[in-house]
């Protein structure tokens, strides 16, 4: 089945703070642990990264109720200030879009451009199975980056 569309989320936002700055909130565990947040009343209390070409993450939601919430993957393009490609799975098989299973193998890419004194960022979400999946992923990733934008590093 080709992919279109329909299997790609993308969102762009403008940031008060350098590209770097941006970045390195997406690449620095404290940081992740504290504006990483997909809803209302969840902690991140895992955020192990090796950002590197090659290297892997595992960051670990948690919700009110108690119950972890598994992303892991692979970083493919880590390129500081300007660009971060990575992949994203849901192993545990917990799917966000409610069917329970797991979400496997899609891509994420994180672009970084100066614009003015501050930084427009395009995140991509790309790989979806289904619109079902992509429009699930949507107000979790849109209060990530809300969070984003108020997160004092």
């Amino acid at each position: 089945m080709p992919i279109t569309e329909t299997h790609k989320l993308q969102l762009v936002r403008t940031f008060h703070a350098t590209p770097q700055d941006v970045y390195a909130a997406w690449t620095t565990p404290a940081a992740v642990k504290q504006f990483f947040v997909p809803r209302e009343g969840m902690t991140i209390p895992v955020a192990d990264m090796d950002v590197r070409v090659g290297g892997s993450y595992r960051i670990v939601m948690k919700s009110p109720d108690g119950v972890s919430h598994i992303a892991v993957g692979v970083f493919k393009e880590v390129v500081p200030g300007q660009r971060l490609v990575y992949t994203w799975s849901r192993p545990e098989g917990e799917g966000c879009d409610g069917s329970g299973a797991p979400i496997q193998d899609t891509l994420i890419t994180i672009e970084f451009r100066a614009k003015g004194s501050g930084t427009e960022m395009t995140f991509t979400h790309d790989l979806f199975p289904d619109t079902k999946s992509r429009d699930a992923h949507q107000n979790g990733w849109s209060s990530i980056l809300d969070r984003l934008a108020t997160f004092k590093g």
